[in-house]
């Protein structure tokens, strides 16, 4: 945890590049890790960072295994909590958002997540009444270009390949690929 904070507090990207490579991290050419921002994990040989990826300033990412691809930006004041494993693909783009990983999340190559938006793979509603109940993981993937519009969520869901979903949406179901998504709930049209 004081790495974790050390991190943090260094301004210059380079330093905290050097710092993460020497704890193991694989890290590529041309990375950029804003100021604030923290990659957290118990064993640091499991990041991997492509080459030309942007992480933008005080976003807190805490996972048990990373695996970024070439050329995603991940925006500012991102929230990635959880410890589970979070896969981003290629060309992905993550602006200010919260994603859980309890259940790890898998984002396809060239999506887009919305901005306010949330992400969840877990759930804890049969925990409320039943008290020792452990709380249910789900495995959550995002297909290639995806786009989620500003203020969408996605509970425990997985979203096909090449799908639109409309800003504001709460997606509570598996949905297919090619589809559009409207709605609270949100539903295929």
């Amino acid at each position: 945890m004081r790495f974790t904070i050390l991190i943090k507090l260094i301004p210059f990207n380079t330093l905290k590049i050097f710092f993460l490579k020497l704890m193991g991290a694989k890290i590529g050419k041309n990375v950029k890790i804003g100021y604030l921002s923290t990659i957290h994990t118990t064993n640091y040989s499991n990041i991997a960072i492509g080459d030309f990826v942007q992480i933008g300033y005080n976003t807190n990412i805490k996972v048990s295994k990373l695996n970024i691809g070439n050329f995603s930006i991940i925006g500012n004041d991102v929230q990635i909590n959880g410890g589970g494993k979070l896969t981003i693909g290629r060309g992905c783009y993550i602006p200010g958002l919260f994603i859980d990983t309890s259940g790890g999340v898998n984002i396809g190559d060239f999506s887009a997540l919305p901005p306010n938006g949330n992400i969840y793979s877990h759930n804890y509603s049969h925990t409320w009444h039943n008290p020792g109940t452990k709380y249910e993981k789900y495995n959550v993937k995002i297909g290639a270009r995806t786009w989620m519009g500003a203020g969408s969520s996605l509970l425990n869901a997985n979203v096909g390949d090449e799908s639109l979903i409309a800003a504001g949406s709460i997606v509570l179901q598996n949905i297919p690929d090619n589809a559009f998504v409207i709605g609270n709930p949100a539903r295929v049209l």
